[in-house]
């Protein structure tokens, strides 16, 4: 259903050090079943629609696999979480194109070594308690480090 919807999604992160861009990854995304029946749901009136979004970052340890069939509590891959504060919130809907686009409202600082495997989206701030909308795999892993900042953006177009 979601390849007839034409729902398509891309997360950019760029990976800062001391100022200067040091890494960049472009990668489109895998929107989850999870994420199509919120949309079908909300869009209906069948739940209340979400207001808030968070990106999130997938960890390369242990080797993940993302799955249309993912949800945030049962999932074959883990958060990276080494860095300062919860996921940032993922901005608002722009109307007029039908893209939705956004930076994340603060950057990650990042406050130890890893290995990033790719990213997500999710409805809530921390845990595993809300809904999955997308993920999605680097095609090669990113290497971060403590001191490190990452900048994230995530286009829907559908």
């Amino acid at each position: 259903m979601r390849d007839k919807l034409g729902l398509k999604g891309r997360f950019n992160i760029q990976v800062r050090k001391n100022g200067l861009l040091v890494a960049e990854r472009i990668i489109d995304n895998t929107v989850v079943d999870e994420g199509v029946a919120q949309l079908f749901d909300s869009g209906f009136g069948l739940t209340a629609a979400l207001s808030t979004w968070y990106i999130g970052l997938i960890d390369n340890t242990p080797t993940p696999t993302i799955n249309t069939t993912d949800t945030l509590a049962s999932k074959a891959w883990t958060e990276f979480t080494t860095y300062t504060g919860t996921r940032p919130v993922w901005n608002n809907l722009s109307t007029v194109s039908r893209t939705i686009g956004t930076s994340a409202a603060s950057p990650f600082p990042i406050t130890g070594s890893g290995t990033l495997y790719g990213m997500f989206i999710c409805s809530v701030t921390s845990g595993t308690a809300g809904i999955l909308w997308a993920a999605g795999a680097f095609t090669s892993t990113l290497p971060v480090t403590s001191g490190s900042t990452i900048n994230a953006t995530y286009t829907l177009q559908g």
